[in-house]
């Protein structure tokens, strides 16, 4: 694990918004019900790879479970990329809203 790890709250618009559009690119692209997987888990598992790719995730995570653990940091991603996805194009929030957001783990 990296001890350099980001915070969510380091994440650039930027960033988040790539996110928004690559998880929206990943449901879109992936049939879950071909392999098996219910949408909330897929996008579990792309969520988490978003975190790990970001360098969220890193020995911090673990000091003090009882005050901030990767559940937390989880839904502070959650709710920053909901935040992007509601200022952003018509047809991102279209998608994001009806399609991405009822299936979020967080």
């Amino acid at each position: 694990m990296s001890d350099k790890t980001k915070r969510v709250d380091e994440l650039t618009n930027s960033q988040l918004d790539k996110a928004v559009q690559d998880i929206i690119q990943f449901y879109d692209f992936t049939f879950f019900g071909e392999r098996g997987v219910e949408e909330p888990l897929g996008l579990c598992f792309a969520l988490e790879y978003q975190a790990a790719s970001f360098g969220l995730v890193g020995d911090w995570l673990y000091e003090d479970v009882e005050k901030y653990n990767s559940a937390d940091m989880m839904q502070e991603l959650t709710t920053k990329l909901n935040e992007r996805a509601a200022v952003a194009s018509e047809k991102t929030k279209y998608f994001w809203e009806n399609y991405i957001k009822p299936n979020l783990p967080y």
